[in-house]
């Protein structure tokens, strides 16, 4: 009975430090920047692109920087020539979509780069719009919001 009760204890104990390593209240700070819940202005993605034959392909090469807060809003293309940058602490959200064609997403088609040079302590954030808070309450689970990063 000592035994389970000890085994039960540390599960507990382990289940709560992992759940409060979620929590991303500092995220960026270590790179000097803006917290992402207030700090930063949002960009829609839907204005760095140009519609091509229907699909929404990126104007030009673009550098994505943690100053601002990313909003997948659409499905969008890195086409051929064309380089993608997103720098480390930079945090892009997508928005949901119930119809999985036409989820937003980052697709980099053939010949298309993305250089993301996220670290530990400054990392790349992609998650969903439903996120707001970076206090770790948005539950881990909750997956397939939006189309992700399709390479």
């Amino acid at each position: 009975m000592k035994k389970i009760r000890l085994l039960t204890a540390t599960a507990i104990l382990a289940i709560a430090a992992i759940s409060n390593g979620f929590a991303q209240s500092n995220l960026g700070e270590a790179c000097g920047c803006p917290v992402p819940v207030s700090g930063r202005p949002t960009v829609n993605f839907s204005t760095l692109v140009t519609n091509v034959g229907g699909n929404n392909i990126l104007s030009k090469s673009t550098v994505l920087t943690c100053t601002n807060t990313y909003i997948l809003d659409t499905k969008v293309y890195v086409t051929e020539g064309l380089t993608l940058t997103i720098m480390p602490g930079t945090v892009i959200k997508g928005a949901p979509n119930l119809d999985a064609a036409n989820a937003c997403a980052i697709v980099v088609a053939r010949g298309g780069k993305i250089i993301a040079d996220g670290t530990e302590s400054c990392p790349i954030v992609m998650t969903t719009t439903e996120d707001t808070n970076f206090d770790g309450s948005y539950p881990i689970c909750s997956r397939g919001k939006w189309g992700g990063l399709v390479i």
